[in-house]
């Protein structure tokens, strides 16, 4: 499953691209909303927005629209009506600035990038292609397995 999302939900979309799935970002504006609902249309994606004005124009798009505030709140509603289940393997597998999917490094080239604690650890590697960005599981994995559980469970 596919989502765009507005401006107003620019955490949500990180936490979407952590979980593995794919969320474009949409910077918002009257002229970026009518783009939005036109896109969404035409690649099938979930709109997610927190602007209740596109909801009326919504026609055949699929939108979804949120009055929560936090993106806990957001996050787990989204996985409750879609539904949307995690699935651990898709975790970090995105880029969380770029949503473009990552590529396996060499240990070395990671380890260039990486603190000097990591060289400790029998880390997988991976980079972004369109920025660079250099990512390995580290503590952050685990976070965010406790973060996703508790939200399933809360």
């Amino acid at each position: 499953m596919k989502f765009i999302a507005d401006a107003m939900l620019g955490r949500l979309c990180r936490w979407l691209r952590i979980m593995g799935r794919d969320c474009e970002f949409v910077p918002h504006d009257a002229r970026d909303a009518r783009l939005m609902l036109l896109e969404a249309r035409a690649r099938g994606t979930v709109l997610l927005t927190r602007d209740t004005s596109l909801t009326a124009h919504a026609g055949e798009a699929r939108i979804m629209l949120f009055r929560e505030q936090h993106w806990r709140d957001q996050l787990r509603r989204l996985m409750k009506e879609l539904p949307l289940e995690p699935d651990e393997a898709g975790y970090f597998t995105r880029c969380t600035l770029c949503n473009v999917p990552l590529v396996e490094i060499s240990r070395g080239e990671g380890l260039a990038a990486a603190p000097p604690s990591a060289a400790e650890f029998d880390y997988r590697f991976t980079r972004c292609p369109a920025c660079g960005k250099v990512y390995w599981p580290g503590t952050h994995l685990d976070a965010v397995r406790r973060e996703i559980a508790s939200l399933r469970t809360g």
